[in-house]
Parts: C-alpha cells; structure tokens; sequence
C-alpha cells in the first residue's frame, strides 16, 4: 500500500489488546505486514512495537536509542513503517510505539550528540542535555567525562599499544579495540600529526589524550568514579534531562 493510504485519518481506537512485537535486524518491519491478519483473528486492536527510532549496531532490543531524528536502518525504512501502518489501518487496528525518551545508548560516533561531546567538553551545544558533572572534586575528571571501558589500567593498555591514533571518515580518531573516540580539533596540530610516529611513542600519545575531554579508565571503575547519570548501572546508556524543553 502507498504512504498516501497510510497518511489517510483513522477513526481514533481505545487499545482493547495489543500483540507486542520486538523489532531487530532479523525481524523487521516488512516482516510484521504478514503477520496482521493473523493478529487481528485473534482480537488484537493493535500492535505494540519495540522502539523503532535508530539504536546502536545490532542491537536486539532497540532500548539503546542513538538518534532521534530517524527510524532505525537495521529495522527498514519509513516506507516500510508506511506500510505497515497502512495494513493494520486496513483491518481497523492501530499501532503503539514504545519510546525510551529518558536515556540514549553512548558510545560510539552513531549518537552524534554523545560524540560531540566527547569531542568539545563542556563547550558542546549538547552538553547540558546530558546529566554530566563538569566540576568534579577530583582533578582527573574536572572538565571531562569518565569513559570505563579499558580492559586493564590506562598505563598498562597505553604501554601495550592497545591505544592508536586513526585518519578514518575525515577526522582523526582514538581507538581502543572496537571502542572509536573523537580527537578534539583544537587539542593538535594538523600539520605535526605523524600518526605511525605517535602511535610508536606512549608518551606522546598519552600527552595527547591527556588534552581530551574525556578520560580513560578500567571497565570496573565506572561503579566508583562515574561522573555523568546512566540507566542502573549499565554506563553505555546515559540519562537523559528530559526535564529540559529543549532535549
């Protein structure tokens, strides 16, 4: 069916039941229009999704939303969201979209605000979207953000060389294993980044990362030293100050 039948008004419906369906890469949206006729046989008025805005890479459940502004590439397209809606409009049932507004999942550069930043501190324009501790008493994190995800301590990783410098997507980056940080612009010189150099010498690279707004720690520390607002105790999800109009 066209957006345009999808777009077309519907009579507003009390929800009488709902079947909830989990969305994620192997099962998308084009998956669940099959699977209407079937729920409506059964009596259900409309079909709860799992959230549908984009999360972080194969994530199964979606609760680890990285990006607001668009329905998750992995679960389909707009059109196919389109699609769907019009065949449950078709048999008269309606849908129900569950929404995580009160963390993001971080990490990575998939939540543009989180690496931002990560980037720019507490200059980032998202800053302040995120419950973060700018001023903390310990002078390790004033200023920075506490990012546990190294596997042993930052001097032994930085001496094993587990932490390089990369030129990747026109920007140079920090990388740890799969773990990608943004490098700030104003932290180097363009013109004297000899990454093989760097990279060959721990203690420049530690005088560089030692000017991030973000700062490297063990995995296990995060339950002790964490400086910014997460989900339970799972740090790759941050709050959110929903309390605020403009987030």
């Amino acid at each position: 069916m066209s957006n345009e039948a999808a777009s077309q008004p519907v009579k507003t419906l009390t929800p009488r039941a709902t079947g909830r369906m989990q969305f994620n890469e192997g099962f998308r949206l084009r998956d669940a229009i099959g699977i209407v006729p079937y729920l409506s046989d059964l009596g259900v008025s409309h079909l709860y999704a799992s959230p549908l805005l984009k999360a972080c890479p194969h994530s199964t459940h979606g609760y680890d939303g990285c990006d607001f502004s668009q329905i998750n590439p992995e679960l389909g397209t707009e059109d196919d969201l389109a699609e769907l809606v019009a065949a449950l409009r078709s048999r008269g049932m309606g849908l129900v979209l569950d929404i995580v507004p009160n963390h993001m999942g971080v990490g990575g550069r998939e939540n543009p605000w989180w690496w931002d930043v990560l980037a720019y501190g507490p200059a980032s324009r998202f800053a302040t979207y995120f419950d973060i501790n700018w001023t903390s008493t310990n002078p390790r994190l004033h200023g920075k953000i506490l990012v546990p995800i190294l596997g042993d301590r930052y001097d032994l990783v930085l001496e094993r060389g587990q932490l390089q410098l990369h030129w990747e997507n026109g920007e140079y980056t920090l990388r740890y294993f799969n773990h990608i940080l943004p490098l700030n612009p104003r932290s180097f010189n363009p013109a004297e980044m000899d990454l093989a150099k760097i990279n060959a010498d721990p203690a420049a690279l530690d005088d560089l990362i030692q000017k991030q707004y973000y700062r490297l720690t063990f995995y296990p520390y995060g339950d002790s030293e964490l400086n910014y607002r997460r989900f339970f105790n799972i740090s790759t999800l941050a709050g959110l100050r929903i309390e605020d109009e403009r987030v």
